[in-house]
């Protein structure tokens, strides 16, 4: 019924749309452009053939900046069986930590403040914006003293592209080595060690504490005799910013140049053996002791050694010189080592005529008895040329003598002594001069001596146990200046022998001091308290105290009265105790041949060797005389 026909028809088969999938990723920066991928598939998850064009941000340029992008990927499909498509996605570059880079450095102490360094850098090792903040040690402040600083650099970026980051160091600041400098000086020999010095100083010529040690040639010894010596100090500080250190000098010790003082100027007679020359030779201090004075005196030549304070002398024989003026030179050769010779000495001696004698004048002399007297007993006229060419004795008209003291200078020399009369009266003085030249010269002149007596005994005295207790010893401490003086011991052992001079034993005061005196009544109160031998001591304590030439000015101060007879010279009635100083009861005498007398019945020191009746009369008469 019906025949085939044909028929058309439109079949449209559309392009499938692909499926695009965008990488974007996550990169850190590094400089350099970084892309997103992107895959288109299709049915079966078969690739299609196409090509990708991205924007990032809206931008075709790959990033590079750190930052985040939005990335748009869009397909060009060519597959006729799928069209185009796109896709997006997120593409971030994150900041990268910058490299930091730090110099400590190591410098020498100069009292400033040192710094490190640091520096950032990124990719290619181009420098990275920011700042840095540095401890050192912990802490911010820079270092100055020496030592070792651990440093940490912290870097704060600016660049967006860059992380903050820390880098350490170390940063050392070594001592400095202070200036040395020594002064070893130029000295001459004086016998005494002799130091170099030295200082150190550091930055703007400060002071470096520590200390030094010296050697000389080698040797820590102080340098004393004449040479030349290498000095090394070396420094030890104490300073931490400051090293040890060392410094060279010289000491220069001169030989002395001693020189001659004190030469004396003999004057001697005519015919005289022989004649002294005396002297010194020294450097100030320095004493070239052994060494030997040559001297030369007309044709005679004699040498002297000298002692340990430099003085020498030379003896030449004179019996054959005349009268006249004979220079004398000295020499000193020098020992090669620390003195120098020494030619400068010089003087001279002097040869007086023979004279023909000695001619003197006796002086009259008046006295109170009892009372110490020093007088002009003599002139002489001056014929050997110095008053050390005489020497004189007094006899004094009273059983007793002494040395008298020829003094003054010229043509008139004086003759003086000093003594106590016991008694009153009249007595002859004589006085024998004689020369200490040899010449066998000497003469006697006299005087005459009136001795008077003062009244009775008055004036404040003291008990034995005043000179007992802490006042009476802290005085005879003071007579004349002191406990170490000898002016009263001498005046008790001289005037009282037997009780307490040469022939006194134990109680010998010979040459003692005013504590000895002291120490000598506490014995004695220790043996017999108030008794005969304190009473004694105590009566010839109160004669010093109260007599103006011998102890009164310490008397006065401790209330004594003082006068130039003091108690000495006055009379005590002896009443019914005569026995104990050998004259009839109801006697007077003076004190001080009270105690005359009973120092002629002393024995040993021991008032009348023992005789108890007497020593307890004696008690009695002194103890009486004390509380007057």
């Amino acid at each position: 019924g019906y025949t085939g026909a044909t028929g058309t028809a439109t079949l449209t088969i559309t392009p499938a749309t692909p499926a695009v999938t965008v990488v974007g990723g996550s990169f850190s920066y590094d400089g350099t452009p970084h892309a997103a991928t992107a895959t288109a598939t299709g049915i079966g998850g078969a690739t299609v053939g196409g090509s990708f064009s991205f924007t990032y941000n809206g931008s075709a340029a790959l990033p590079v900046a750190a930052g985040s992008y939005a990335v748009v990927a869009t397909f060009t499909s060519t597959d006729a069986n799928y069209a185009g498509a796109s896709g997006t996605a997120t593409l971030t570059i994150g900041a990268t930590a910058a490299t930091v880079c730090v110099t400590g450095g190591s410098f020498s102490y100069d009292g400033a403040s040192h710094a490190a360094t640091a520096t950032a850098t990124g990719v290619g090792g181009a420098a990275v914006g920011g700042v840095f903040a540095y401890s050192y040690n912990g802490s911010a402040a820079l270092p100055v003293a020496a030592g070792t600083y651990a440093v940490v650099a912290t870097f704060t970026s600016s660049d967006p592209g860059y992380t903050g980051a820390t880098g350490t160091a170390t940063l050392t600041i070594t001592p400095a080595t202070p200036t040395v400098t020594v002064v070893g000086g130029s000295f001459t020999y004086d016998g005494t060690p002799h130091a170099a010095t030295a200082t150190a100083t550091g930055i703007g010529g400060t002071t470096v504490g520590g200390i030094f040690s010296f050697t000389y040639n080698g040797s820590a010894s102080l340098p004393i005799a004449a040479g030349s010596y290498a000095v090394t100090a070396t420094f030890t500080s104490t300073d931490a910013n400051y090293s040890g250190g060392s410094a060279t000098g010289t000491v220069l010790i001169a030989k002395a140049t001693p020189a001659f003082a004190n030469l004396s100027t003999p004057v001697i007679g005519e015919g005289g053996a022989s004649a002294t020359i005396t002297g010194r030779l020294a450097a100030g201090n320095a004493v070239p002791v052994g060494a030997v004075v040559s001297g030369s005196l007309s044709g005679e030549t004699r040498v002297g050694t000298i002692d340990a304070t430099g003085s020498f002398s030379l003896t030449f024989p004179t019996a054959l010189l005349p009268a006249g003026t004979y220079p004398v030179v000295l020499s000193y050769a020098g020992d090669g080592t620390n003195f120098n010779a020494s030619t400068d000495g010089s003087t001279a001696l002097t040869v007086t005529p023979a004279p023909h004698g000695i001619e003197a004048t006796g002086f009259d002399v008046s006295a109170v008895a009892g009372v110490p007297v020093t007088r002009a007993v003599a002139t002489v006229v001056n014929a050997l040329g110095s008053a050390a060419a005489y020497s004189a004795t007094i006899a004094w008209g009273d059983g007793s003598t002494s040395s008298g003291v020829v003094s003054s200078s010229g043509a008139s020399l004086t003759v003086t002594g000093s003594h106590t009369y016991a008694n009153p009266g009249s007595a002859t003085i004589r006085v024998t001069v004689v020369d200490t030249l040899g010449l066998g010269l000497s003469t006697t002149t006299t005087g005459a001596a009136t001795v008077s007596s003062l009244g009775l005994a008055a004036g404040k005295t003291r008990e034995a146990e005043y000179w007992h207790k802490s006042a009476g010893q802290a005085l005879i401490r003071s007579f004349n200046g002191g406990a170490t003086h000898t002016e009263l011991a001498s005046w008790l052992a001289t005037n009282f022998g037997n009780l307490y001079g040469a022939t006194a034993g134990a109680n010998d005061l010979t040459g003692k001091s005013n504590a000895d005196v002291a120490a000598l009544f506490q014995r004695l109160w220790l043996a017999v308290g108030d008794g005969a031998a304190t009473q004694v001591l105590a009566t010839a304590l109160n004669v010093y105290a109260t007599t103006a030439s011998l102890g009164g000015t310490q008397g006065a101060a401790a209330s004594f009265q003082v006068s130039a007879a003091g108690l000495g010279g006055r009379s005590y009635n002896v009443r019914g105790y005569g026995a104990a100083v050998g004259v009839a009861n109801g006697s007077t005498r003076n004190v001080y041949q009270l105690l005359l007398a009973v120092n002629n019945q002393a024995r040993n020191g021991v008032l009348y060797n023992g005789n108890h009746g007497l020593q307890d009369a004696a008690k009695e008469l002194f103890s009486g005389l004390n509380s007057i």
